[in-house]
């Protein structure tokens, strides 16, 4: 998907005059794998494995990682 091209397109609407106020270019960032503090259940394992996912990205674990110390 052409995101540029999406806003662009959004922004010519007449109806959606005025409702984008700012646009800025992230930069790519490569994918950092996480580290959780424990395992995941083993379900919840099989079933991420089941959908083709081995792993979880730096800020999912870091979230799973806040909620169990119930944060």
């Amino acid at each position: 998907m052409d995101v540029a091209a999406f806003l662009r397109s959004l922004d010519e609407q007449p109806w959606y005059e005025g409702q984008i106020v700012h646009l800025e270019d992230v930069p790519v960032r490569s994918a950092e794998p996480g580290v959780l503090d424990s395992p995941l259940d083993p379900r919840l394992t099989t079933t991420l494995e089941s959908l083709g996912i081995d792993e979880l990205y730096s800020q999912q674990a870091e979230a799973v990682n806040v909620l169990r110390r119930g944060e």
